[in-house]
């Protein structure tokens, strides 16, 4: 099968267009607005284990950290609801067990009347970020309450011991 880029009137073969999908440095798959999904590109492969076949659906939200799902859930089911694109920050078990953050994004495309059909998905490995965020905030939080202390000590202390 043939699917042709309407830009450019190119044609790409299936084969062109899964070497473009596996080579894009993000984790890629495409989903039913129920969660279904069925396609996975090669980093999503690696990162979560799973090598799904063309015809075998898997559930992508099966992959979020369990304090995470139940929010998860709500935000797709307002994008499939209110037919919005969906961003969301959320943790992904990897194929060791282990979770990182992620900025998951999703776009619907659809049938030649533009009914959403399906959606593709997008996960940015995002771990270092919220860490360093993390501890900006920490670091913020450290220097109130240092200020706070010294402000208080200072406005206890006798005359004369500020200068």
């Amino acid at each position: 099968m043939k699917a042709n880029a309407p830009s450019r009137g190119i044609d790409v073969s299936d084969v062109e267009l899964r070497r473009i999908w596996d080579s894009v440095p993000v984790i890629v798959w495409t989903s039913s607005s129920r969660g279904q999904s069925q396609l996975l590109n090669s980093q999503g492969e690696n990162y979560t284990g799973l090598s799904p076949s063309e015809d075998e659906a898997w559930d992508w939200l099966s992959f979020a950290h369990p304090d995470d799902v139940k929010r998860v859930r709500k935000e797709w089911r307002a994008t499939i609801r209110d037919s919005t694109l969906f961003s969301s920050r959320y943790r992904l078990r990897s194929r060791d067990g282990s979770y990182r953050w992620h900025e998951v994004k999703a776009r619907p495309f659809g049938d030649a009347l533009g009914h959403s059909q399906s959606w593709i998905l997008t996960a940015v490995d995002i771990e270092e970020s919220v860490v360093h965020e993390e501890l900006a905030r920490a670091a913020t939080r450290n220097e109130r309450e240092a200020t706070a202390l010294l402000k208080m000590v200072l406005d206890d202390a006798p005359v004369g011991v500020g200068l």
